[in-house]
């Protein structure tokens, strides 16, 4: 993009102090908004060429957002700046959401976090439908109804409903159902203002919207609490995995067991783990087959400080628990060996 393109695009994104030098070009970020405390310092650098053929990339220091200055004209809307620009057709996804709102998001994390529950209400337009995503893996329609799994159209993600031990509202998951997305998992963020949840952040105002605060609870807890009422769930185990889709396939096997939502569990979510093993019973982990699996398993272990029996369930490399079948499942958990840490057992 030549000089005068990219001063007229940082002008029409409202971008103060433009200067050029050279091949380069600098102004205050484009989402300064979106910059911890508003911070508007010129952060903003770009490449500029006169040869229509050249791209202009960009990085932001500010926020360390980074693309091209056609990309950023073309998904404000002022394609007139890149005459060279065709569209393309695609499938839209949550990800074209200017990734530089992700600052933001994160700058919200640095306050002291404290858990946030929601009404029911505003679930609604996701529940009542089966994801065929859902369906193909497995998932049953009377899981289905169980678990109050949705569907997100618009965005093509497969909704998970997470409450506390109280049957409370607490964070809304979306699993991508196309393979297209470079993010498989997303958590949902609240607006405010419309009364809403939408896939992370599109929001010029970090005050408009309420982050997810899933460390603080287990998928499935309210299941695991309830475990002693269901004749036929009932158990002296809790089994502990990572994501919501290994909690449904090992929750329709007839075990009772929880999801960390990641694999990195939180102090808050190891201590519900120790609550929720029946009295005399045993916590075991069941986690992927692969390194991030073995660290959540020990960072279980290490925050658990031997308060329960831990015993670490083991599946074939490469298999999670959300694709395994129920043979696999019961034979990993029948050959789990007690979780030794550092020497301690």
């Amino acid at each position: 993009m030549d000089e005068r393109n990219a001063r007229d695009l940082l002008e029409r994104l409202g971008c103060r102090k433009i200067r050029s030098s050279g091949k380069e070009i600098s102004a205050s970020c484009p989402f300064s908004e979106n910059h911890y405390r508003g911070d508007r310092r010129s952060s903003f650098g770009a490449a500029i060429s006169d040869d229509p053929n050249d791209v202009s990339p960009y990085h932001c220091f500010g926020c360390h957002s980074s693309g091209t200055l056609e990309r950023l004209a073309i998904n404000n809307g002022f394609d007139d700046l890149v005459p060279e620009w065709q569209p393309k057709k695609v499938d839209r996804d949550w990800i074209n959401v200017p990734a530089t709102n992700i600052a933001a998001f994160r700058n919200t994390m640095r306050k002291k976090e404290e858990p946030v529950f929601f009404e029911d209400q505003y679930i609604e337009p996701f529940t009542g439908l089966l994801s065929a995503y859902l369906k193909h893996r497995g998932i049953l329609l009377d899981t289905a109804k169980a678990w109050e799994l949705g569907v997100d159209k618009p965005n093509k993600r497969a909704m998970f409903i997470v409450r506390d031990m109280e049957g409370r509202l607490a964070v809304l998951i979306g699993r991508d159902t196309t393979n297209k997305s470079q993010i498989k998992y997303t958590n949902y963020v609240f607006d405010r203002k419309h009364k809403r949840f939408f896939p992370f952040i599109d929001h010029n105002r970090e005050e408009d919207f309420i982050g997810p605060t899933k460390r603080f609870f287990l998928y499935g807890e309210l299941f695991a609490k309830r475990v002693h009422d269901d004749p036929y769930r009932k158990s002296n185990d809790l089994v502990v995995v990572e994501g919501p889709m290994d909690v449904l396939n090992v929750w329709q096997y007839g075990l009772n067991v929880v999801g960390v939502m990641g694999s990195y569990p939180s102090q808050e979510q190891v201590d519900k783990m120790i609550k929720l093993v029946p009295e005399g019973g045993r916590l075991i982990t069941l986690m992927d087959a692969d390194k991030a699996g073995r660290d959540c398993v020990t960072e279980i272990g290490r925050r658990a400080e031997m308060a329960v029996p831990i015993l670490d369930a083991q599946l074939p490399e490469g298999l999670d628990p959300g694709d395994a079948s129920k043979e696999e499942v019961f034979q990993a958990i029948g050959g789990a060996e007690i979780l030794v840490l550092t020497g301690k057992t």
